[in-house]
């Protein structure tokens, strides 16, 4: 989706507030791309594609599955950042309307636009709100929207009981094949994704977890289901387990089970199961790297002609952990 400039409602830009609901505080009870971004640690100068390429494991060169597990927290981070970027470029205008508990934003055409968007969110108490992003061709009818985006927040709240923004948790799911249907959409994003997260301060653990369903796989052209889950404290150790796919040399597709840890300092393990391609049987792959992200320590249990390092001093975890995505 195409990075959208929206024009300023006509409408008064001071607070509103009724029925005990404001504005202010329905922006507040929205998710935006900071509240469910994967923190994960990154070399200085390093730059990865969404997706992340596993490179050939060598010792004291730049771990493999560091890379693939920074590249996929990409993955994740991107898929969301223009979704809820358009859902906080829209929330900064005033309301198109307000009565009671409800807001509603739009219905919103750009001028060089041939899709319309409208988003209605709802306070329901307690802090806790829900919302719906919806679109639809500009000269359809309204009866023609498809929701893009919904979900439901329950905001964090400060020392004076005032909602924070970007903390909370809750639960959202982001509609690709919706999306598609639009005249004006992006043709690599298909299937969906389901995010449900809890991130309530700026020192205590996040934890979020994604369900994607039959998304595109560049890596080996088609649909595929994966699963995420990420928990890190800030300034501490975090995990991030998840599954990948790869096409082989030796023909057929495998699939990486992988449990990423790190420390605060960079350093980390993976230990991951494959399965599929030539393998008869599932293998394991385990590799530590220190903290400037360099492999001190791999074991491949097919093939352990690749092997190097001692586990006992090479890595800061110990024993090897696997994901059960």
């Amino acid at each position: 989706m195409h990075r959208i400039h929206l024009l300023v409602l006509a409408l008064p830009t001071f607070l509103i507030a009724c029925g005990g609901s404001s504005i202010d505080a329905m922006r507040s009870g929205m998710p935006n791309s900071q509240t469910v971004q994967l923190q994960f640690p990154n070399q200085p100068g390093q730059h990865l594609d969404s997706g992340g390429q596993q490179q050939q494991a060598q010792l004291g060169a730049t771990a493999g599955f560091y890379v693939v597990t920074r590249g996929v927290t990409v993955l994740v981070n991107v898929s969301t950042a223009l979704i809820l970027g358009l859902v906080k470029a829209i929330t900064d205008n005033p309301p198109t309307s307000f009565h009671g508990n409800v807001a509603v934003w739009g219905p919103w055409t750009d001028a060089l636009s041939p899709n319309t968007y409208r988003l209605t969110v709802f306070d329901n108490g307690n802090y806790h709100y829900s919302y719906a992003l919806e679109g639809k061709a500009k000269q359809d009818p309204d009866t023609a929207y498809v929701t893009i985006l919904s979900g439901s927040h329950t905001a964090a709240v400060d020392s004076s009981g005032h909602p924070i923004n970007g903390f909370g948790n809750g639960t959202f799911v982001i509609n690709w094949d919706n999306a598609a249907s639009l005249p004006q959409h992006d043709p690599n994003n298909m299937g969906s994704a389901r995010f449900t997260y809890d991130r309530m301060t700026a020192t205590a653990q996040v934890t979020i977890d994604v369900t994607f369903t039959q998304v595109w796989d560049s890596g080996t052209n088609r649909r595929i289901d994966a699963n995420y889950h990420y928990a890190s404290t800030p300034g501490g150790d975090g995990l991030f387990q998840f599954s990948t796919y790869q096409n082989t040399q030796a023909g057929g597709i495998q699939r990486f089970a992988i449990e990423s840890r790190w420390k605060n300092n960079g350093a980390g393990r993976s230990d991951v199961i494959v399965t599929g391609g030539a393998l008869s049987q599932p293998a394991t792959i385990n590799e530590c790297w220190d903290q400037f992200f360099n492999s001190q320590f791999l074991q491949v249990s097919y093939d352990p002609s690749q092997n190097y390092g001692v586990e006992a001093t090479a890595c800061v975890f110990i024993p090897a952990e696997y994901s059960p995505l």
